[in-house]
């Protein structure tokens, strides 16, 4: 099994048709294209590892998680990532796509809806900082705002989820000196 570099795969993206995409990191260009061939379970035509996963797909897609939702499922914050395509390649050769733990789908609500998420609360990610910690390291944090404003903030702190850096330092002092 051959693996390409990333260079030789921005080059290579230049040549090949447009078509389906896959966001696998590391393209295999190796054996196993054809019938029941692969290290992969199940049985039939085309199942596996190492194997062509559909007619006319463009095996050179790469894409990016590039922009972030935050949405409640069942009691627990989880992040909706939103993957597009790398450049030179266009979404109209390399389909945006959203995934939310192993749950992927063509549409935002559709990927909250099928992971079982509420759909109703769509926090988009929109400030990220950092701060000095009690004992004088660096810490970070990212927070999460409705476009609705019904939901409010939303901030995610090592520590768990705070509706702001106040919460957060409220819930977790520093001792004094």
């Amino acid at each position: 099994m051959r693996r390409l570099s990333l260079l030789a795969l921005t080059l290579a993206t230049a040549l090949l048709p447009a078509a389906a995409c896959r966001p696998d990191p590391v393209i295999d260009v190796g054996e196993g294209e054809g019938e029941g061939e692969g290290e992969g379970e199940g049985e039939g035509e085309g199942e596996g590892e190492g194997e062509g996963e559909g007619e006319g797909e463009n095996p050179f897609c790469q894409h990016i998680d590039d922009v972030y939702w935050l949405v409640d499922c069942s009691g627990t914050f989880t992040e909706v990532a939103q993957f597009s395509p790398l450049p030179p390649l266009t979404p109209e050769e390399c389909p945006v796509f959203f995934r939310i733990g192993e749950v992927e789908s063509d549409t935002r609500d559709g990927a909250i809806v099928e992971a079982g998420c509420d759909a109703s609360c769509v926090r988009r990610l929109n400030t990220a900082g950092s701060y000095i910690t009690c004992e004088g390291g660096r810490g970070a944090f990212d927070c999460y705002l409705d476009d609705e404003g019904q939901c409010g903030q939303m901030c995610r702190f090592p520590e768990g989820f705070y509706p702001s850096f106040e919460d957060y330092r409220a819930a977790h002092p520093c001792p004094e000196p």
